[in-house]
């Protein structure tokens, strides 16, 4: 299968394609989708899904941006997050508190509000809150 665009393959970030028809804003939680080319990403809409990485910047729809999938990654805030909590999406690619049997995309490094960044220990693609 051709790639779509040349990549860097760093060990913690990846050039990701939004196809969800509206812009991915920095900082928002990200899940992996089957359509479209290898790499394609759309917001984690749900604790349960399968969680992948935070988008570095904006990404407009239809373009190619930078997803961080390992280290330290600055997330926004989505409710009250505690320091040491596991970390979910919300309905809209916030970062919140993870429930138990939750996506986990890491653990809160620093506390987080609603509208706040902060910073999150990525866990790597595909954890789960225990």
């Amino acid at each position: 299968m051709a790639l779509n665009q040349e990549r860097v393959i760093a060990p913690e970030i990846r050039g990701c394609y939004n196809d969800s028809g509206a812009t991915i804003a920095k900082g928002k939680i990200v899940k992996l989708h089957s359509a479209g080319p290898a790499g394609t990403v759309r917001l984690g809409a749900a604790a349960t899904d399968p969680l992948y990485g935070v988008a570095m910047s904006d990404i407009p729809n239809g373009e190619w941006g930078d997803v961080q999938i390992g280290g330290q990654a600055i997330v926004l805030g989505g409710g009250v997050v505690n320091q040491g909590a596991q970390v979910t999406s919300d309905g809209t690619g916030n970062g919140v508190a993870a429930a138990s049997g939750n996506s986990s995309l890491g653990t809160a490094v620093t506390a987080g509000a609603n509208g706040q960044f902060f910073e999150v220990e990525l866990a790597g693609p595909g954890g789960e809150a225990n």
